[in-house]
């Protein structure tokens, strides 16, 4: 049976570099960030971190049930923040089209919006169009 060198060294290396890798997250928002899951849609996760031109909340969602939502639902993110002012985008997400039970991620931005300036963020899914 032939010999195959192994560069053990090598190897070491990689695999600190690997779980070092699954120890580096993003720290969390000083203000809560809710996740507001419906019977149709359950929110799984939400996080928020600063950003270049304001302040990016993302997560994972899945669609409960095999039904297609109504169009124009979507996930809408908005943020109370601290002068009393609502800041509100909706996120980017597209439900796995053939496995409704697997989570799909989701992103929005709140632009132009400051960290500081938040108090909490909630995320919920909209059955209909924003006007």
């Amino acid at each position: 049976m032939p010999v195959i060198p192994v560069n053990v060294r090598g190897g070491l290396t990689g695999l600190a570099l690997v779980l070092l890798a699954g120890c580096a997250t993003i720290p969390s928002a000083p203000f809560p960030v809710n996740s507001i899951s419906s019977e149709r849609v359950q929110i799984v996760s939400a996080y928020a971190h600063a950003v270049k031109h304001g302040v990016s909340v993302e997560g994972f969602a899945r669609q409960r049930g095999f039904a297609r939502g109504p169009s124009g639902s979507h996930l809408h993110v908005f943020a109370e923040l601290g002068d009393g002012r609502l800041a509100e985008a909706d996120a980017a997400w597209r439900p796995p089209a053939r496995h409704r039970t697997l989570v799909a991620s989701y992103q929005a931005l709140l632009r132009d919006v400051a960290m500081a300036d938040v108090k909490r963020i909630d995320v919920e899914y909209r059955s209909m169009r924003d006007r």
